[in-house]
């Protein structure tokens, strides 16, 4: 009667979230890119993030004290619209603002490619960069280095599930 094919933007800001609680050393300061402000995969992906975080994160978004003793903190939580433009702009602002930050979370590839722009425009090469989607060019930097993860959905795997889906409700 109902099927769904697609990623789950929760899990998604929880594999994220769980790859920081294991890759960041004590004491990390965050910088988290959103998407946009309202929408239910920037909200869900945002709330994924903070549970795969666990124990360690601090406080949320509204500053409210989640764990007394965790040891993660992040700085600012922005909104990007989910464009490169905006997660550089946002990027280079947070550069003049923050004199010390481990690791820039974004909500897609996009905006984590834009922060690494503004890393590289000001000479930062050791901040942590996570992102979410597998596009060729995140890959890309994955591979040269100047992101360190990001969480693969398959436009490819998508379709062809979609299509399998759809060939069993036809034929069933």
């Amino acid at each position: 009667e109902f099927v769904f094919v697609g990623a789950s933007a929760y899990e998604t800001g929880l594999l994220e979230g769980e790859w920081c609680y294991e890759n960041l050393e004590e004491g990390a300061k965050i910088l988290h890119l959103g998407g946009n402000l309202g929408y239910q995969t920037s909200i869900d992906r945002r709330q994924g993030l903070v549970d795969g975080l666990k124990d360690r994160i601090k406080a949320d978004w509204d500053g409210n004290i989640l764990n007394e003793n965790g040891d993660i903190e992040v700085l600012s939580w922005q909104e990007t619209m989910y464009t490169m433009e905006e997660g550089m702009r946002i990027t280079e602002d947070w550069i003049q603002t923050f004199d010390d930050f481990d690791c820039i979370v974004s909500v897609n590839d996009s905006t984590g490619l834009g922060a690494i722009e503004a890393l590289k425009g000001a000479g930062i090469d050791d901040c942590t960069v996570v992102s979410i989607d597998g596009v060729p060019d995140a890959l890309n930097a994955v591979k040269e280095g100047t992101m360190d993860v990001t969480i693969m959905q398959s436009a490819e795997r998508q379709a062809q599930c979609l299509y399998d889906a759809v060939k069993t409700v036809v034929i069933n």
